[in-house]
């Protein structure tokens, strides 16, 4: 590892220790081919920089030699087809039971892999191919280098027996399809569905970010990782069929998102988690048509209410965990992407995508949080946009109404009233659809929710048949009930 530090007297990195059968053994560290003094207790591995610590800029390389059986994050098994498999799977801090690293995901480095691996397996990593050299015996040596820093939970290698095809490129980035040879030729069909979903995102946000772009048929205890430039997606989203390619868009958004600008912490995992699921939800629109992004945001939205009524204090930004796989839940993924969705709605198409391009050339191949994606919408949209972050990613659960209607007079009467959360209020614009039967389309009118309780009239000639709340699915409400009276 090559790394430029203030002058300190210990590297600290993370790495699991042997413990019985699996851990990792570091035999010695070494400073230009010399020994030095090293501590490995529990999951840390603290080199001593010797009776010279490095300057403040100075760059130093060390070697860790060690090895082991690795408890987690290089997952070593059969796969579905009986055929052994290595599969990196290092999220969120399990790059620490096989790689000597640093593994908070705003610290970021360039990697290089250089993999040797029997004859019959073929190695996959982020970066560029650089060389695959035959060695003595039934070996090959596989060597990929990134040109772009990755925080380590998306530096993985993937070692199997793979079909590979080359589908061509998409908006100038080579693709890649790797499956396993029984899955073909489905798999190729699905992983080739990848073309137009770069050509969308890179349209919208930028060009894309890392060298190559492989999808790959994996091991990974997720239904995809998003591993930068070389995305892992299970045995059994790939055996799905059809139905991958939201995932396959939801994978790819990372890429911007996620991988290249990372969150400063996990406390902010919207900010790749809530961007990648509204993103696909903007490629589906793109791609699809608006009713069925619509039914889209609505499936989405239940699914947070769903979740606000059984934790009634959790937050989007959620500053209690620092292991990512507590906020694994509909708010740092739909809520997330209900958030980017109003904030939409507030500004403007234009301005929300140029917002987007500000916020992540700003931070490409660094990290940000909330405040700084804030600022860029702010900068984008020439506005003040504090309250509306303050509330949507801090405030407690989602607002739940109980409400009534009534005509009467010419006028159409409608009553609202805030019944969760219990201690704070939320104030946002509530679009009212008027339908003059089933299957019309709505008269919509807009009112502003500012107090837990809100009666708002305006003059309606007929007695509608039905009225509802949010017609077009522009806020994030939960709706206990709303009667006729």
């Amino acid at each position: 590892m090559r790394f430029v530090r203030d002058a300190v007297d210990t590297l600290a990195l993370d790495l699991v220790k042997k413990d019985g059968r699996t851990g990792m053994r570091v035999d010695s560290v070494t400073w230009k081919e010399r020994a030095v003094g090293f501590d490995h207790e529990d999951a840390r591995l603290r080199v001593a920089t010797g009776a010279s610590p490095p300057e403040q800029g100075e760059t130093r390389t060390y070697r860790v030699h060690y090895g082991g059986v690795p408890g987690d994050g290089l997952i070593i098994g059969d796969n579905q087809f009986g055929d052994r498999t290595f599969f990196g799977d290092n999220w969120p801090l399990r790059a620490r039971h096989w790689l000597p690293a640093v593994v908070h995901p705003a610290d970021k480095a360039t990697v290089t892999f250089a993999v040797t691996a029997p004859d019959a397996y073929q190695v996959v990593a982020n970066g560029r191919l650089e060389a695959r050299v035959d060695l003595p015996g039934p070996t090959t040596r596989t060597r990929y280098r990134s040109l772009r820093p990755l925080p380590m939970k998306v530096a993985v290698i993937g070692a199997a027996r793979f079909a590979v095809g080359y589908p061509g490129a998409a908006a100038g980035v080579p693709l890649e399809s790797w499956v396993y040879p029984q899955s073909l030729p489905s798999g190729f069909d699905q992983m080739a569905q990848a073309g137009r979903i770069v050509r969308f995102f890179t349209d919208k946000i930028a060009p894309f970010p890392f060298e190559k772009l492989a999808n790959v048929e994996s091991k990974t205890r997720y239904g995809g990782m998003e591993n930068a430039g070389a995305i892992f997606y299970s045995e059994q989203a790939v055996a799905e069929g059809a139905g991958i390619e939201p995932l396959l868009a939801h994978e790819i958004a990372h890429q911007w998102f996620g991988d290249d600008v990372t969150e400063t912490s996990y406390a902010h995992l919207w900010l790749s988690e809530g961007f990648a699921t509204y993103l696909t939800d903007l490629f589906v629109e793109h791609a699809y048509g608006p009713e069925r992004f619509r039914k889209r945001m609505r499936d989405e939205r239940e699914q947070v209410a769903a979740f606000a009524r059984e934790n009634p204090s959790a937050t989007l930004v959620d500053r209690r965990y620092d292991e990512a796989t507590e906020l694994l839940n509909p708010f740092s993924y739909q809520k997330g992407a209900w958030v980017l969705h109003m904030l939409r709605r507030r500004v403007g198409d234009e301005v929300f995508w140029a917002g987007l391009r500000r916020f992540y050339r700003a931070h490409a191949g660094g990290s940000a949080d909330t405040r700084d994606f804030r600022a860029a919408m702010e900068a984008a949209s020439g506005g003040d946009l504090r309250s509306f972050f303050e509330q949507w990613t801090d405030g407690p659960a989602v607002p739940r109404y109980e409400g009534t209607w009534r005509h009467e007079d010419g006028r159409l009467t409608v009553r609202l009233r805030q019944v969760a959360p219990e201690d704070f209020t939320y104030t946002l614009p509530l679009e009212i659809g008027l339908y003059a039967s089933d299957g019309a389309e709505p008269r919509v009118e807009t009112v502003d929710v500012n107090a837990r309780r809100e009666t708002v009239s305006f003059s309606v000639e007929e007695a509608p048949a039905r009225v509802a709340l949010d017609p077009r699915a522009n806020a994030l409400i939960d709706v206990a009930s709303f009667e006729r009276q």
